[in-house]
């Protein structure tokens, strides 16, 4: 195991429970791969990566060690093949979102030395961490696609109670089985007069199946989170962005033959 990667987990061991039961951090066994907590339940670690998922969880921990594809797939970052370069490097966003690392930042300054937790981390892993420049930033997802801090599910957060100044959930309870569940334990990890910074898609079409479970409005969202107030709401992407990216989708849709999709594709693109 790489030293790095073991001071990373040591350095956020001791924030971590167990998702179970929210039983406090014991020890960390870097030979067998093993942490531990007082519960008495053991979880693998994979290259200083602690796996807490519970048993429960609908994500086995066999795929996750095995670099399995789930919610995501890192081939799709793969540029040698052409598709993939093509829409990567050429092809114009549906929609873009000028206001991120600014959004970021503020949550930022206004957690100041605070652990912040980032749930379905994704790709971007690093940028969550330029971001959160005054936070000490833990990313998380359900895989180890993009290497985040720690692999989890959002429906069991493992972390103790009111031990966190800040949580963001950019684009994950869509994908969520139980969004409200998440929600209680987004509330439940945060710190009094923490912060939550959640971002849903409303208008948009499906995506990441078979894990892409809903849209919220902002009352749904409120309705999610009765434990907490609203600070501020924004439209991060514009107000076309849902039509361009629901158009784009449905002109795909139309043709079955894969240069006649990716032709529609282009179209949606530069249309």
């Amino acid at each position: 195991m790489d030293e790095p990667a073991v001071v990373g987990l040591v350095r956020h061991a001791r924030y971590l429970a167990d998702p179970v039961d929210h039983a406090s951090f014991a020890s960390i066994d870097v030979a067998k791969g093993e942490i531990t907590f007082a519960s008495g339940r053991t979880y693998a670690v994979d290259h200083g990566v602690p796996i807490l998922v519970p048993d429960d969880s609908p994500f086995d921990v066999g795929d996750i060690l095995a670099g399995r594809p789930s919610t995501q797939s890192a081939s799709y970052q793969d540029e040698r093949r052409v598709k993939n370069r093509v829409r990567r490097r050429w092809l114009p966003a549906l929609s873009v979102d000028r206001d991120m690392e600014s959004r970021y930042r503020r949550a930022s300054a206004a957690s100041t030395g605070s652990v912040a937790l980032v749930l379905g981390a994704g790709d971007k892993v690093a940028e969550y961490r330029h971001w959160l420049p005054a936070n000490e930033v833990v990313t998380s997802d359900v895989h180890l696609q993009f290497g985040p801090d720690l692999v989890c599910d959002a429906h069991w957060i493992p972390f103790a109670e009111s031990t966190l100044g800040l949580v963001v959930a950019g684009q994950v309870l869509e994908h969520t089985i139980r969004p409200w569940r998440v929600a209680e334990e987004i509330e439940r990890v945060v710190r009094p007069e923490g912060l939550v910074q959640v971002e849903v898609p409303f208008a948009f079409p499906l995506h990441a199946a078979p894990w892409d479970f809903y849209r919220f409005t902002l009352g749904g969202l409120r309705s999610l989170f009765r434990g907490s107030r609203l600070v501020r709401a924004d439209v991060s992407e514009g107000n076309f962005s849902g039509a361009a990216s629901v158009g784009a989708s449905a002109l795909t849709s139309c043709f079955t033959g894969r240069y006649a999709r990716m032709g529609a594709v282009l179209a949606g693109r530069l249309g």
